[in-house]
């Protein structure tokens, strides 16, 4: 019976370990010429281990493991005697190339680099590494940008070749130098001097393999017609070589770039597809790619994303991106963007695309596509569409760019914003109502996941613009407070049910409550609500932060009317004072004159003539609005500021 192998017997090892000492005697004693025939060693040793002459279990193990170790040390024996004999054949390339690396080519001549070169040839032109030592020296002077010197040792090179008695040694491995000789050429974009290589082979005998063919190809395809590569391609099936799809590859987008009719284009197209097809070569991912980057129009498209599924590329997520790509871009030709009609009806084709990946591809969708289509939802001011595609993701672990939810913010902002002149007041609050839902389904997925755990300062930015855009005073107010709370509490927070006012504060942690950062709020609660609300929030200024010229400017933004000025006016100076806002009076000259141009609807020149000095402090302390509204209660603001055009006012 054939001898076991080793994993065999260690098998058999274990079994014996797991069976009765007395078990394993009677077994030996029962077989004795089974056993010894079953283990046969393949080595010959003085002593057989398998001998029935073994007294215990004890003794058999060990005897196994002798020998498993003898034959270890045998095998460690031969890997460091090859080892040995592959350094010091590695050792003598080595000096060979460490001398082409050490020489500077930059800066020596053209006869010295043929000195150089033949030196080489002479002391290793019968070494296996040869050809590829000499591919080497050809590759560090083309990248010294010393082609000149690249011409002299390949042109001298082939006059060796063909004087050399050992050229049938070299075989067929010559072409890999030619190889070599055009991929530098290829590389430089001097296609011409390829093809003249390709031409002079023959003169030579030496004839070029698949390699060659696809350089020709590829440089032809760049540099002419691509139409003169088939007669390349029909060369290389003579010869019965293959070309790659690399290859193939650039042709095929060398034929879609082209200026060809498109039928001769189309017939160029299957031609190159047939090929693929026939070498088992394709047409794979880049192919598809590269027909995607050249599609015409969303008929296209359709056929395209048919040959995609036909062949099952529709798991390739960079073919994912492509196609959302250029799904936009043809809608984008199609159709003017300038519609808003239009352009959604554009983007629901995409997002039809986008469902189909979605569903074919079992929900592995490229996270690029969805950032993709994500901006254009954004572009387009969709912002339904864009809400699903981001509930999507977060359904898949996924989430967008921070960019993406900066966008959509972003976009309730300028929705909003547009609303307000094309809509009218019961209509403008309806869609303000409906987009603060948006917003508050955006925010509570957004505040969850791991991207917003230290959130920008643009993405807090936008945060407050849209809350403060669609009228969510409340939200502004919760988000302030949970600000402030956190400072007073050292930066400590109940773990256990926290608001998303809580989460907002806790992502906010390492942007500091300046007074830009309080401005800001001011800001948009002074643009969207009214007087005493934006006083509320002021006094809401903590102790240790001063007041500056902008939180006086949006406090007043604040009032609309003259009978706002008259209601709130007083307050606003008293708190001003109270705070001890260090404003100039040059800036209460401003504001007032910009209250005074929200009220009335144009500029008055004349208020520049009212001392700069008098006005501030008589407005500051109160007392001349005090009196004004006592006084002409009866008249609106217009008519007080006449009269302090006209007296003389003292503090």
């Amino acid at each position: 019976m054939q001898c076991l192998n080793l994993r065999t017997k260690v098998q058999i090892l274990n079994r014996i370990l797991d069976t009765d000492p007395k078990t394993i005697n009677t077994i030996i004693t029962k077989t004795k010429k089974p056993f010894k025939n079953y283990f046969q060693p393949s080595y010959t040793f003085s002593r057989n281990i398998f001998d029935i002459s073994l007294p215990n279990k004890n003794e058999f193990i060990q005897a196994l493991r002798k020998q498993t170790i003898d034959i270890e040390h045998v095998d460690a024996f031969k890997r460091d005697k090859e080892d040995k004999q592959k350094v010091k054949k590695d050792t003598e390339a080595a000096k060979a190339f460490n001398k082409i690396n050490e020489t500077e080519f930059s800066r020596i001549d053209q006869s010295q680099a043929l000195e150089f070169y033949k030196n080489i040839n002479n002391s290793y032109s019968l070494k296996h590494f040869y050809l590829n030592l000499i591919s080497y020296l050809l590759h560090q002077c083309a990248n010294n940008n010393r082609l000149d010197l690249v011409n002299i040792i390949f042109t001298q090179f082939i006059k060796d070749i063909e004087n050399n008695p050992n050229k049938h040694l070299l075989g067929t491995f010559i072409i890999n130098v030619w190889n070599t000789f055009a991929s530098i050429y290829y590389e430089r974009g001097s296609y011409e001097e390829i093809e003249i290589m390709f031409e002079s082979m023959p003169k030579y005998t030496v004839s070029p393999n698949a390699k060659t063919f696809s350089i020709l190809i590829k440089s032809v395809a760049k540099s002419k017609n691509p139409n003169h590569c088939f007669t390349f391609i029909e060369k290389s099936i003579v010869k019965g070589l293959k070309i790659k799809s690399g290859t193939l590859n650039i042709l095929l987008n060398s034929c879609l770039s082209s200026q060809q009719n498109f039928n001769h284009q189309q017939k160029s197209i299957d031609i190159i597809l047939d090929l693929m097809s026939n070498w088992n070569v394709g047409p794979n991912g880049k192919t598809f790619e590269i027909l995607l980057r050249h599609c015409r129009d969303l008929n296209h498209l359709e056929k395209i994303w048919s040959k995609i599924v036909k062949l099952g590329f529709h798991y390739d997520q960079t073919l994912h991106v492509e196609i959302i790509k250029t799904c936009l871009r043809l809608v984008a030709l199609k159709e003017s963007t300038s519609s808003t009609i239009k352009s959604r009806k554009g983007l629901s084709i995409c997002f039809d695309y986008l469902l189909r990946l979605n569903r074919i591809s079992q929900g592995e969708l490229a996270t690029g596509a969805y950032n993709i289509f994500l901006k254009s939802c954004a572009y387009h001011r969709d912002l339904i569409k864009g809400i699903r595609v981001i509930e999507m993701m977060w359904s898949k672990n996924l989430e967008p760019q921070i960019i993406g939810y900066n966008n959509l913010l972003n976009s309730i902002r300028i929705i909003t914003i547009q609303n307000m002149s094309l809509w009218s007041l019961s209509q403008r609050s309806m869609i303000n109502n409906t987009y603060r839902e948006y917003l508050w389904i955006l925010l509570d997925g957004m505040l969850s996941r791991p991207k917003t755990r230290m959130m920008p300062r643009r993405l807090i930015n936008s945060i407050i613009l849209a809350l403060g855009r669609v009228g969510d005073i409340r939200g502004l107010i919760e988000f302030y407070d949970a600000k402030i709370n956190l400072e007073n509490s050292n930066n400590k927070l109940n773990l256990v049910d926290q608001t998303i006012s809580d989460i907002f504060a806790l992502r906010t942690n390492h942007v500091p409550l300046d007074i830009t950062f309080f401005n800001l709020f001011l800001k948009e609660i002074s643009s969207s609500s009214d007087s005493l609300t934006s006083l509320e929030m002021f006094n809401r200024l903590p102790k240790y932060l001063e007041p500056n010229n902008d939180t006086v400017d949006y406090l007043f933004s604040s009032i609309q009317t003259s009978l706002g000025f008259k209601k709130f006016g007083i307050q606003f100076c008293n708190s001003l004072i109270q705070q001890r806002a260090n404003v100039t009076p040059e800036l209460m000259v401003d504001i007032f004159q910009k209250m005074y141009q929200r009220i009335v609807g144009h500029s008055r020149k004349s208020i520049e003539e009212v001392d700069v000095n008098e006005f501030y402090w008589v407005y500051v302390s109160g007392y001349i609005a005090r009196e004004i509204i006592n006084v002409y209660n009866d008249q609106d603001l217009i008519e007080c500021l006449k009269i302090l055009e006209m007296c003389e006012i003292k503090s």
